[in-house]
């Protein structure tokens, strides 16, 4: 699944409840932190990982609020072959 903006994004993980969910920071209409914040305000029980090249203050919060981890783009894929086989998607 893909959202457009983090709006909408909340609305199809609400929906779908999927297991893994991969987000950056700058997105539009809500940043990746306030989706974040949004989810774990509803329980939602998704292993949240950020994708992104954000600077490290940007994502102080994120880690505060219970992010998986980090991906830095460009993405490594080894390192997202990684996450997905962690988190039994392949």
């Amino acid at each position: 699944m893909k959202a457009a903006n983090g709006r909408e994004g909340i609305d199809m993980i609400k929906a779908k409840n999927p297991k893994l969910v991969l987000l950056d920071v700058r997105m539009p209409k809500m940043s990746g932190i306030e989706v974040i914040a949004e989810l774990k305000n509803n329980n939602i029980p998704a292993n949240i990982y950020l994708v992104t090249a954000a600077d490290e203050s940007e994502l102080e919060e994120a880690r505060t609020l219970g992010i998986k981890g980090i991906l830095s783009k460009p993405v490594n894929f080894q390192e997202l072959n990684t996450i997905l086989k962690d988190n039994a998607l392949l």
